[in-house]
């Protein structure tokens, strides 16, 4: 018996022009629906064998198709007419295209954009497409919204009276553009060159600009004599570390280190707080900024912009000190995960300073100390009594008070509460008063036994009064109702309810009675209550905090997704705004999108019907 081939020869042919072939060499074990891609470019087809249609997801081993030479019939797949909008990321204009869904959606990118290439962003749905040589049927595309760009941008220079066409890609810089010219003409290092822009001078100093920003006039090559540098010593190179390449720049020989690092900071545009190191060339430590250049007697100077900065902390209360490190561009309120805190307030210069300001924003320089007082928001303490080496957790509203807590444990009043340094707690004390960052840590200590017997007779007397008591207040409640201990917003409230009440009724009078917003989550130990859950019935606390959407925000050309917590009420101008400060963008043109709408700066969250769990793109 033969042993069946792994690959065979197959023979295509058109099925409405047969004198239309084509021969390739296939896997057995490869599906029909690999031809699509290998032969017809991800077009969609149609496959014949003896008259028979086939099914692209069978393999020709599953349809014993395994002999050389076999026919396969094929035909376009019959696509169906779609409506698809296609909208450049920097134009507000939308082109529309009725377009059959087995044709390839490159082709119409290719279009819009005057070329065939690969340097292209395209989004569909809040999805970027990697692989665009595909059909809109392959891709799912039905009357969709397609957002695009080309990351490649043609600009025009001039140079030695010539003009010529220069492509760069898109996220170019200017000090990037500065090299690529030397290069693409030929200019020699040692030869000082500028770089003009209209009638401005852009060397260095546009260094955070986009290109795409300023690409509507030519730039100019201006080739400089020596004559023209008016007193500046050009004798040490200058090696820009970041870029690992050599820098031409303006050195003056009489300023300190200190003064040459200020003039770099400014003529590239980096804030003036940004943290700045100078190296002799194969030596690790930095120069001391007070030495004088022309001192250093060298033929080279290296610089290095630093990404990284110390940061002092001071607790204001207990005066505790520590250093730590962070990224230059962080926000403050990146110190939360270093001092393992919930909430702070900081200062800087004895001056209160928001959290979403950066170290460059409040032109903080490397080893300044930000002071920060530690704020109890937790509308709950969490509690460890200690007994005999055995504990017990606990969860209560940092409202409430040690009795509280007594009652909650059943800890009997012939019990002490004490302190870690031995210190007694009163049954009066409120729990935020005695907590530490949310905890407090208590020991159990039985109190001795009273010398006489009529003491502990008078105290058991007083024990069973005040549970006699307790009862008797039980009992004035009407029957079938019950009290329920709700916290709102820290405050403890007693509600009383009648029996057989779902959790949506105990939300209407929370709304209602005590003035909250209809997006609010109720809580029951670990549990969020849902609204036809049965009323809890119990001596614990039911807990009441404002509803969050849990959102993810794709940031384009970045890579970079941020998880957010928002606010039912919060804006999509505000959301953005911070957005824009964190990640530290220039651009103008920022927009927040869900699928294939662009969403309304002046609306809240919930007037768009954004989810928990939704995804958003912030298009740059």
């Amino acid at each position: 018996m033969s042993k069946t081939p792994q690959y065979i020869q197959i023979c295509l042919q058109h099925k409405e022009k047969p004198d239309l072939k084509k021969k390739m060499k296939i896997s057995l074990d490869d599906q029909f629906s690999v031809i699509d891609e290998q032969v017809f470019l991800n077009k969609q087809m149609e496959y014949y064998y003896q008259g028979q249609l086939i099914n692209k997801k069978q393999t020709f081993r599953q349809l014993q198709i395994t002999q050389n030479d076999t026919v396969i019939e094929h035909q376009p797949l019959q696509g169906d007419q779609i409506l698809i909008k296609f909208q450049h990321l920097e134009q507000n204009d939308i082109k529309e295209f009725l377009v059959q869904s087995n044709e390839l959606l490159s082709e119409y990118i290719y279009k819009l954009i005057g070329k065939k290439t690969k340097d292209v962003w395209v989004s569909i749905n809040n999805q970027e497409i990697e692989n665009i040589e595909q059909t809109f049927a392959a891709l799912k595309i039905q009357n969709a919204l397609i957002l695009y760009q080309h990351l490649q941008i043609k600009l025009q220079v001039w140079h030695n009276g010539n003009a010529s066409e220069v492509i760069v890609d898109r996220d170019k810089c200017v000090i990037d553009l500065f090299y690529i010219l030397r290069n693409h003409f030929q200019i020699a290092d040692q030869q000082l060159i500028e770089l003009e822009y209209g009638n401005q001078n852009v060397q260095g100093v546009l260094l955070n600009q986009k290109l795409w920003a300023a690409s509507q006039k030519p730039y100019k090559v201006v080739i400089l004599k020596q004559d023209q540098l008016s007193g500046k010593n050009q004798s040490i190179k200058l090696y820009f570390i970041n870029k690992k390449q050599y820098v031409d720049f303006s050195l003056d020989l009489d300023q300190k280190i200190e003064q040459f690092q200020k003039e770099f900071l400014f003529l590239n545009s980096y804030p003036k707080n940004q943290p700045v190191e100078c190296y002799i060339k194969h030596q690790v430590d930095p120069i001391n900024k007070e030495i004088q250049i022309k001192t250093l007697n060298i033929q080279e100077l290296q610089i290095e912009v630093k990404d990284l900065i110390n940061v002092g902390t001071l607790n204001k209360i207990n005066k505790e000190h520590n250093y730590f490190e962070v990224y230059f561009n962080s926000m403050i309120s990146i110190l939360y995960d270093h001092l393992k805190v919930n909430n702070c307030n900081f200062f800087f210069k004895n001056k209160p300073i928001k959290q979403d300001l950066t170290f460059q924003d409040i032109e903080f320089y490397d080893m300044d100390t930000i002071e920060y007082e530690i704020i109890q928001t937790s509308s709950f303490v969490k509690i460890i009594v200690i007994e005999n080496n055995q504990q017990q957790d606990i969860e209560l509203d940092n409202q409430l008070t040690i009795q509280d807590l007594r009652q909650q444990l059943n800890i009997r009043s012939s019990f002490d509460l004490l302190l870690e340094d031995d210190q007694v707690v009163k049954d009066d004390q409120i729990l935020r008063e005695l907590a530490r960052d949310g905890k407090l840590k208590l020991n159990l200590r039985q109190i001795k036994k009273l010398p006489t017997e009529k003491r502990k007779q008078q105290s058991e007397i007083i024990y069973y009064k005040r549970n006699l008591e307790d009862q008797i207040h039980v009992n004035e409640l009407p029957q079938n109702k019950y009290q329920l201990s709700v916290s709102i917003l820290g405050v403890i409230h007693q509600i009383e309810f009648e029996e057989n009440k779902q959790v949506k009724d105990l939300r209407q009078v929370i709304i209602e009675k005590y003035k909250q917003k209809d997006d609010i989550v109720i809580r029951y130990k670990n549990n969020i209550l849902s609204s036809s859950d049965p009323i809890p019935y119990s001596s614990e606390v039911i807990f009441v905090f404002p509803y969050v959407i849990n959102v993810k925000i794709h940031v384009s050309q970045k890579k970079q997704t941020f998880d957010k917590k928002l606010q039912p009420h919060e804006k999509i101008g505000d959301i953005i705004s911070k957005l824009v400060q964190q990640i530290k963008t220039k651009s103008n043109s920022v927009k927040l999108i869900m699928g294939n709408q662009i969403l309304d700066v002046n609306k809240t969250i919930k007037e768009l019907g954004i989810v928990d769990g939704a995804e958003l793109n912030l298009m740059i």
